[in-house]
């Protein structure tokens, strides 16, 4: 009788399943069930037709990033150029700004406070500390909501119209990513000489169709920057990242002008932070699903160099004479220091991907901010 009764119950709880079922299968002819991720949840919201056409036309279809870092004379007039150029655009409604304080100390963060109270479909950011701009853009586009995803630099030296010339070449082209040229810049002349001798150096080794990386006018593809993840000082190299994972890539000349607030924060050391990173860029290039690959070719051209050596050793010594004339022990000095360089190298590629690792399975992002604003900024799409 017992076991009847359960049985009893199993079919009972059975039918109520199918029963609410159906009841699902009804609603979601009559319904669009709208889906949000944020941060690995998933959240359901149900809206009828005619909610979800609205929120269609209400809905972000541009999101522009802009990091900000003691820029407190020229953010405002940033700020307002934006929105002029967005709202001329046939974006207009339909756009939003993330202005992203990277630890500013000059006032920047009241002033971004008070926009973000002006004006509506502005987002702001407020970090911590100074994480550095790869941080910003970072945090910018982990809130962007937007289909496409523009960046500026903060200084005033971009024109934002041009970000939606580069949408029109994103579209004839069906480009994933296009990026700005700066071809006749407004910057010293030093600088404009070694970013060229840089640019052509990433070229020649990355293979990437683009003749300026530094500029900070692109518009980006949402799965693009998505499939991406910033560390260290790589925002100068996200064309590239983009390249290696299949995207499509463009590039259009843009405007550039001089600096009318401030000073530039970039300095001779930059140069070697660049050699640095391509370095590890020709390693995620090369070998970056075969890593023993570069182990091996280091094992077998340093036995390589030390068998040679020991030859001619033996044979001097056989003979009684010297093959060379620098000494054996000038060689052998110079074989270690270049066993050396290589031991470094291969650590820093290591540390690298260590980092990279610790970041990316904790899902720990490498900024940390004091304050968005408003508080619900930080309700993005991940």
């Amino acid at each position: 009788m017992k076991n009847l009764v359960l049985v009893a119950i199993l079919v009972f709880r059975l039918l109520v399943i199918l029963h609410f079922h159906t009841i699902l299968e009804e609603l979601a002819y009559q319904h669009f069930i709208a889906i949000k991720f944020e941060r690995g949840t998933v959240r359901y919201c149900s809206c009828s037709v005619l909610e979800a056409n609205l929120l269609d036309s209400n809905r972000v279809r541009l999101s522009v990033v802009v990091p900000f870092y003691n820029e407190a004379d020229s953010i405002e007039k940033l700020v307002e150029a934006v929105i002029a150029a967005c709202e001329e655009s046939p974006y207009a409604s339909q756009w939003e700004l993330i202005c992203v304080d990277d630890g500013s100390t000059d006032g920047t963060t009241d002033k971004l406070k008070r926009l973000c109270d002006k004006y509506p479909t502005i987002k702001g950011i407020s970090f911590r500390k100074n994480f550095g701009q790869t941080a910003a853009l970072a945090a910018g586009f982990d809130i962007a909501s937007g289909d496409l995803v523009a960046t500026l630099d903060g200084d005033l030296q971009n024109d934002p119209k041009d970000i939606f010339r580069l949408i029109e070449t994103m579209d004839a082209g069906d480009y994933d990513l296009v990026s700005g040229w700066r071809h006749c810049r407004e910057d010293a002349f030093v600088r404009s000489k070694l970013s060229k001798a840089a640019n052509w150096l990433i070229r020649w080794v990355t293979g990437v169709p683009v003749h300026d990386l530094g500029c900070a006018t692109k518009v980006y593809k949402r799965e693009v920057i998505r499939d991406i993840q910033l560390y260290g000082e790589m925002h100068r190299f996200i064309v590239v990242l983009a390249m290696y994972e299949g995207a499509k890539i463009g590039e259009r000349e843009v405007s550039h002008y001089p600096r009318k607030f401030g000073k530039s924060k970039y300095g001779l050391d930059r140069i070697i932070r660049v050699i640095c990173d391509l370095t590890f860029l020709y390693y995620l290039k090369k070998y970056r699903t075969r890593p023993s690959h570069l182990v091996g070719s280091l094992a077998i051209l340093f036995s390589a160099f030390s068998l040679g050596l020991m030859v001619c050793a033996s044979i001097s010594k056989f003979l009684g004479k010297r093959m060379f004339r620098t000494k054996l022990s000038v060689w052998l000095l110079f074989l270690m220091t270049l066993q050396l360089i290589w031991i470094v190298l291969v650590l820093g590629i290591l540390a690298e991907v260590v980092t990279r690792t610790y970041y990316e399975s904790q899902n720990k992002p490498i900024y940390r901010v004091r304050k968005y604003f408003p508080e619900k900024a930080k309700i993005g799409f991940q």
